[in-house]
């Protein structure tokens, strides 16, 4: 029902220029270059002019969709096919086939500044209350292939760095590729009494790909995604005892295996369902685009009850400048 309702609003590329531009106009448009807000529309080249010193601002420009070549109408449907269910997520091969497309990397690069642009936005939160962080690992692929000037293909590590291959594989936690992930999750405790059921419910999540599991990084990540009036339930691992001394309560225990669905139950969900998620999917995933995926998969699933058209959600989004070239 909601594709129906999507495609007899937006069913060409003329529709969409036509809701863009009202969109951007409800916005206000602000002149880049002197910081004017009146303008005119010029419509021989869709364009607005300041009023003030005569710059232009093309439809595009300061979007989400800015520098792209791509038809608006591939964005629209883009932005609807990666929104309009938590169920159903796209690889870039199936996006391609949906939008009837024949550059893999256009549509690849315009689904990356989507994840982008909702990381961004959710950036913007805190979460409170109660809660639980823990950490899982993922499993990724730690480099990727660049050309040099001189024509040698070299494998690079996300940091565009010479990748070297390690001597041997590890265990637990540092293991050889896999990417430490720190999930923060609301928890908060009901009255459930089914034995069959989680005994608190789920509120807000957040997911950070971490270079290190270290007391700084831990720091780091609390202080800018979690309130200082929350109280947060950890695992005993030393770096969070950093957390006494950023939330106003912290709780650690010892959690085995066996008890981590009981202790960190929504925390140790969330990390179940994107894993099983990211290899259906995409079946291996680049440890430089991590953070990329689980933004979609976070942003997704924040908005799970949400009673607004998710297009709408995410169409403010592209069109309020959370995106820069």
């Amino acid at each position: 029902m909601l594709n129906e309702i999507f495609f007899k609003q937006f069913p060409d590329e003329l529709s969409c220029r036509a809701h863009l531009k009202q969109s951007r106009e409800k916005e206000g448009i602000v002149c880049k270059n002197c910081g004017g807000v009146h303008h005119f529309w010029m419509e021989n080249q869709a364009k607005w002019e300041c009023y003030a010193c005569k710059s232009r601002t093309n439809l595009k420009s300061g979007t989400m969709m800015q520098g792209s070549k791509l038809p608006l109408h591939a964005w629209y449907k883009c932005l609807h096919y990666m929104t309009s269910t938590k169920i159903v997520t796209l690889s870039a091969v199936q996006m391609m086939r949906n939008l009837n497309l024949t550059t893999y990397s256009a549509v690849w690069y315009m689904m990356h500044k989507i994840r982008i642009s909702m990381g961004k936005q959710d950036a913007k939160y805190k979460l409170g209350g109660k809660m639980e962080i823990d950490d899982g690992y993922f499993e990724v692929v730690m480099y990727h292939n660049r050309v040099t000037e001189t024509g040698v293909n070299v494998k690079v590590d996300k940091n565009e760095e010479k990748y070297v291959f390690p001597d041997k594989k590890k265990r637990g936690r540092g293991t050889e590729g896999k990417r430490a992930v720190m999930v923060m999750v609301e928890s908060v405790p009901t009255k459930n009494t089914n034995p069959n059921k989680k005994d608190r419910q789920m509120g807000f999540v957040k997911m950070v790909a971490m270079d290190n599991l270290q007391e700084d990084s831990v720091a780091f990540e609390v202080a800018n995604g979690v309130d200082t009036d929350s109280n947060v339930v950890t695992d005993k691992h030393p770096s969070y005892n950093v957390l006494k001394e950023l939330v106003i309560g912290h709780k650690a225990e010892v959690v085995a295996p066996k008890e981590a669905m009981r202790k960190l139950p929504w925390v140790h969900t969330v990390i179940a369902n994107a894993k099983r998620k990211f290899l259906g999917i995409y079946h291996s995933i680049n440890d430089k685009y991590l953070q990329n995926y689980l933004d979609e998969f976070v942003y997704k699933l924040n908005r799970n009850d949400f009673q607004r058209d998710p297009f709408d959600g995410i169409f403010k989004v592209a069109i309020r400048g959370v995106w820069s070239d």
